[in-house]
C-alpha cells in the first residue's frame, strides 16, 4: 500500500488566518500609539492631528477625524483635525450619543464608516469618525478597539484640560475662615496640614474620596496608611524636612478607606514659628492611581505585541525555511536533471539552464538567511550560547566586522523568553554598531551568577554626541525597536538595560534576574 501523501494547507484557511493575525496586530500597534500619545500631549489640537494620522497610517482607513460639539440646539458637529489618504471628507451633522453609529449613507464611494463618541461622563466633548477601509464595512473586532481608543481618547482630553485649563479670575479676600473653607473646598488637590510629629491638624475635604471624612482624620498619624513598603521612606523624609526646614517632593502608595492601594505624589513646605522653628508642614498631595493605570496598560499592551510579534516572526521563519526553501532546493534539483537531458550541442539551452540553477541556489541562500534573521533555529536547539556564535560568524563574513565572543564553557541553558529576549537585544546591538558606529571590532561578553545574566556588547566606534544621546534615552519607551523595544523586553522580566557611550566606543548593557533553582530532591535528608 503506497504511503499517504502529506495533507496539503487550505490556502484559503492559510490566508484567513494570517489577515486575523495582521487586524489583531494592527489593532494592538494603533491601540499603544494612541495611548502613547495620550500621555506625552500637552496640546489638544496637535493631539488631536496625531492621532487622526495614526488612524489612517496604522489602522489603513481612508479617512478619520475628530469633530467639537457645538452648544447649539441641533447639536452640530465641527470638524477640528483629520486625516486621510486621498480626496477630502463629507462630515456630519448631528450627534447621536449612544454609542457607534453607521450612517445611512457612506462618507465616500458608498464605504461604512463608524462614530465613536468621546464622552467625559454624560458630557459628550466630541466624536471620533472613521471611514471603513472596504466598502463591505469594518471586519471583526475593528470597532471595538476603535471604540477602546476613542474611550482613551476622551480620557485623555479630559485630564488635558483639566491641567491646561487657564485658572478663574482671582477675587479679593476678605479676612476670615469663609474665604480659606471656599478655597479649600473647591480644589482637586490634597492637601494636609501636619504638626512636627506627623499627626494631622487639618485635611481638606478633598481627602473624603480617599480617606473618609477629612474631620475624624483630625489628631490620627498621617504615616498610618502609607503602603509598608514606602511608610519607612516617607517617615524619614518627613523628619528631614523638620530637621532642615526643606520640603522634599516624593511619590509613594497610600491604602484607602477600602484598601485599594493609591499612587500619591506630594510636595511639603514647612511653616515656622515667631523663633523661626519648623511648627507645621503643609503637604500638598496629588493622586496620581488613574495615570498609573494608564501607563501599566500600555506596558500590558507593549508586552502583548512583542509577544505576538515573535510568534509572527517564527511562523514566518518556518514557512519559509520548511516550504518556499524546499520548493527551490527541489527546483535546483528539477533543473539539474532538465540539464542532463539538454542536446550536448545546445550550448545557449545549458547556458541558460546553468543561469536558473545559480539564480535558485541563491534565492535558496537568501530566504534561509532571512529565516534565519526572523527567529534562529539554534536558539531553541542550540540555546543562547550556540545561537550568538553562529549568528556573529555569518555577521562577520557578510560584514567584515570583527566580532569577539566572551562566554563560560559552562553557560547552559537559560528560560526560553530569556534567551529570545537577549537574543534581540544582540541583533539590535549589532545592528547599531555597523549602522552608525564606524567601528571595525565589537566585543561580546556573556556572564552568568547565582542570580541574574548578563550580556555586554560593546563597539570601538567614535561614540554616540551627548545630546543625541540624551535625546534616545528620553523618547526611549514600549514601541517594540529599538533602545525603547530593547529595554520593554527586559523590563517585562525584571531586567535593566544601561547604554555608556563617548569618544572611545559605546557600550549595551543588559542584566536579566534568573529564578531561584528548584531545590535537588536528592539533597534532601
Amino acid at each position: 500500500m503506497p504511503p499517504a501523501k502529506p495533507r496539503r494547507p487550505d490556502p484559503a484557511q492559510t490566508a484567513r488566518k494570517t489577515a486575523a493575525r495582521r487586524d489583531a496586530n494592527r489593532g494592538l500597534r494603533l491601540l499603544a500609539e494612541g495611548r502613547a500619545l495620550i500621555l506625552r500631549a500637552t496640546d489638544e489640537t496637535k493631539l488631536l492631528r496625531a492621532l487622526c494620522r495614526r488612524v489612517v497610517e496604522i489602522g489603513g482607513y481612508p479617512v478619520a477625524w475628530v469633530g467639537r460639539v457645538e452648544r447649539t440646539p441641533a447639536r452640530t458637529v465641527r470638524p477640528v483635525a483629520w486625516a486621510c489618504r486621498n480626496g477630502g471628507i463629507r462630515t456630519g451633522t448631528a450627534l447621536r450619543t449612544g454609542g457607534p453609529e453607521l450612517p445611512a449613507a457612506g462618507a465616500r464611494g458608498g464605504a461604512a464608516a463608524a462614530r465613536f463618541p468621546l464622552k467625559q461622563g454624560r458630557r459628550v466633548l466630541g466624536v471620533l469618525t472613521v471611514q471603513a477601509a472596504a466598502p463591505g464595512g469594518f471586519r471583526a473586532g475593528e470597532k471595538k478597539w476603535l471604540a477602546q481608543l476613542a474611550g482613551d481618547l476622551a480620557r485623555g482630553l479630559a485630564a488635558l484640560r483639566s491641567r491646561t485649563a487657564p485658572p478663574p479670575a482671582p477675587r479679593a479676600l476678605r479676612p476670615g475662615e469663609q474665604q480659606i473653607r471656599l478655597i479649600m473646598d473647591n480644589l482637586a488637590d490634597l492637601v494636609a496640614l501636619l504638626d512636627v510629629r506627623g499627626r494631622r491638624l487639618y485635611n481638606s475635604p478633598s481627602y473624603r474620596q480617599i480617606l473618609g471624612d477629612p474631620d475624624r482624620l483630625r489628631g490620627t498619624n498621617s504615616f498610618a496608611e502609607v503602603h509598608p513598603d514606602d511608610r519607612a521612606r516617607v517617615t524619614q523624609a518627613f523628619r528631614e524636612t523638620v530637621r532642615t526646614g526643606v520640603g522634599q517632593r516624593l511619590e509613594y502608595r497610600l491604602l484607602d478607606q477600602a484598601g485599594r492601594v493609591r499612587h500619591i505624589e506630594s510636595q511639603g513646605s514647612v511653616i515656622q514659628d515667631r523663633r523661626g522653628r519648623v511648627a507645621k508642614v503643609l503637604v500638598v498631595a496629588r493622586d496620581l492611581t488613574a495615570r498609573k493605570r494608564t501607563e501599566e496598560e500600555l506596558h500590558r499592551l507593549s508586552a502583548r505585541l512583542l509577544q505576538v510579534r515573535d510568534l509572527e516572526r517564527r511562523h514566518l521563519a518556518r514557512e519559509l525555511h520548511d516550504t518556499t526553501a524546499q520548493h527551490l532546493a527541489a527546483l535546483t534539483l528539477n533543473l539539474s536533471s532538465l540539464k542532463g537531458h539538454l542536446d550536448p550541442a545546445s550550448a545557449a539551452a545549458r547556458a541558460l539552464c546553468d543561469d536558473c540553477i545559480q539564480l535558485a541556489s541563491q534565492a535558496a541562500q537568501e530566504i534561509r538567511t532571512h529565516s534565519y534573521l526572523l527567529h534562529p533555529p539554534l536558539l531553541e536547539a542550540m540555546g543562547l550560547v550556540g545561537a550568538i556564535e553562529d549568528y556573529t560568524q555569518g555577521l562577520s563574513a557578510r560584514s567584515g566586522i570583527t566580532l569577539e565572543l566572551e562566554a563560560p564553557a559552562d553557560f547552559g541553558r537559560l528560560p526560553e523568553d530569556t534567551e529570545l529576549a537577549l537574543f534581540r537585544v544582540l541583533q539590535e546591538s549589532l545592528s547599531n554598531v555597523l549602522k552608525h558606529s564606524g567601528s571595525s571590532r565589537a566585543q561580546i561578553r556573556l556572564a552568568r551568577g547565582d542570580n541574574r545574566v548578563t550580556l555586554e556588547v560593546r563597539d570601538m566606534g567614535h561614540g554616540i554626541p551627548e545630546d543625541k544621546l540624551a535625546r534616545i534615552q528620553a523618547r526611549s519607551g514600549g514601541s517594540g525597536v529599538g533602545l525603547g523595544g530593547m529595554q520593554e523586553r527586559l523590563r517585562l522580566l525584571g531586567g535593566q538595560l544601561e547604554l555608556e557611550s563617548g569618544p572611545a566606543g559605546t557600550l549595551v548593557r543588559a542584566a536579566v534576574p534568573l529564578p531561584a533553582p528548584l531545590p535537588d530532591p536528592a539533597a534532601a535528608p
